[in-house]
């Protein structure tokens, strides 16, 4: 009798802890800074967090799907993962997932840390050609600026009109789909629109090899995997 008392007064315990956790102001507050984007601040919340509660497994893994997903972070993702993992049990319903995301992460610190990435370097020399357009054209609309009279009024701006909201294109194949990036899209997100949970991105990010949400590119067409249900 004594023992059956315990389990249940340490189940009662473990349900509290979990529900002051999710009803937290700082859990509040780093759930809306992801959905703004701000995921250095998400990550910086569930920290603090974390110095609260040091063994919650949810806190774990939604610093690990942010490392995973938006922070480009794959050492803190695998290092979250394991503690999600080492905090639930054995026979968890998630488990297999939660091991083939840290797997997976684990490729891409592998494939981010080899010595030579053409790609990464071609990424590299385009953006810094447009770092120097850039400034090219700040320069000659500074020269523009002094050049023009000072009774001369400035030139009137209009603004550009706003791109037609198109996101998603008919099937182009039996096994996927084709999506067209927006602005504010991340892999979870897209994940929830077609499968309903953001945990799936996975998929998406394999489908298309990407390494996170600055991966993507507004007007990039990404495959969306088929998935029976």
């Amino acid at each position: 009798m004594k023992i059956l008392l315990f389990i249940f007064i340490l189940v009662f315990a473990v349900g509290c802890k979990r529900a002051d956790v999710e009803k937290h102001p700082l859990m509040k507050r780093a759930e809306e800074c992801r959905e703004e984007g701000d995921f250095q601040a998400a990550a910086n919340g569930y920290k603090r967090l974390l110095e609260k509660y040091p063994d919650n497994p949810l806190l774990h893994l939604k610093l690990a799907t942010l490392c995973d997903e938006s922070l480009e972070r794959p050492d803190g993702a695998i290092f979250h993962y394991e503690e999600y993992l080492a905090l639930t049990p054995a026979d968890a319903p998630d488990r297999q997932e939660i091991i083939a995301y840290r797997d997976a992460a684990k490729k891409r610190l592998i494939a981010s840390i080899s010595p030579k990435n053409p790609e990464l370097d071609a990424l590299k020399k385009e953006n810094q050609a447009l770092r120097n357009r850039i400034e090219e054209l700040k320069k000659y609309l500074f020269a523009m600026q002094q050049r023009r009279p000072s009774n001369q009024p400035p030139p009137e701006r209009f603004s550009a009109p706003s791109p037609a909201k198109v996101s998603v294109e008919e099937t182009s194949g039996d096994d996927f789909d084709i999506y067209i990036v927006k602005a504010g899209d991340t892999p979870g997100r897209i994940a929830r629109q077609y499968y309903g949970a953001a945990s799936k991105y996975y998929l998406i990010m394999q489908a298309n090899d990407l390494t996170g949400s600055r991966s993507l590119r507004i007007g990039q067409k990404l495959k969306i995997p088929k998935v029976t249900k």
